[in-house]
């Protein structure tokens, strides 16, 4: 599934996926108004976290980015893990401690990681905010669930996102049919199936 939605102050552009567990899995691009536009460091802070939250101030965000935004472990804590190719992470986790979020020269966003010393068990294993997958903190309240958000300002990443959402999908789902009544066969109508 793939739409546009043009209104007023933003566009949207989506997909929805169904991974190979089933579970749907959208990805979600957000063009700002240019009033609206992120463009400074203290505004990317203001809208993304890459960091565990206080567990004692913010419990339910705490409980949810434990269980749904850790990445890992991985590295030597579990080298057989997916993300693991020859010796690496193929995700560049655990990321570096950073106080403050900056832009690298690429144009990517390099997030506020700071060393904090809150730490979240996973697998057994203490994970810091090195292993903190970039989120907001509104819409992980708000749904529970994984919510990857990332800051994007680079033509070469919007490239590559419309690429990504409109790779199309890798099962297809299929019906075979019968023209038992010698009929015509409607070429426009299969040809809109299969897609």
């Amino acid at each position: 599934m793939f739409s546009l939605i043009v209104l007023n102050f933003f566009t949207v552009i989506y997909t929805v996926e169904f991974q190979k567990r089933g579970l749907p899995h959208a990805h979600i691009v957000l063009f700002l108004h240019p009033d609206n536009k992120i463009n400074t460091a203290d505004e990317i802070d203001k809208v993304i976290s890459a960091e565990i939250p206080d567990p004692i101030t913010q419990p339910a965000l705490y409980k949810v980015v434990s269980e749904s935004m850790m990445h890992g472990p991985c590295g030597l804590m579990n080298p057989k893990n997916v993300c693991m190719d020859k010796g690496k992470c193929t995700k560049l986790f655990p990321r570096a401690f950073q106080e403050t979020t900056t832009v690298n020269e690429e144009g990517y966003p390099v997030y506020r990681r700071r060393d904090s010393g809150r730490t979240v068990e996973k697998n057994g294993h203490e994970l810091n905010n090195g292993y903190v997958v970039p989120y907001n903190p509104t819409l992980m309240l708000k749904y529970g669930a994984h919510i990857n958000v990332e800051w994007c300002n680079q033509a070469k990443s919007i490239k590559y996102l419309f690429k990504y959402i409109t790779k199309g999908n890798d099962r297809a789902t299929m019906a075979i049919l019968s023209n038992k009544d010698g009929g015509d066969v409607d070429e426009i109508k299969q040809y809109y199936d299969c897609r």
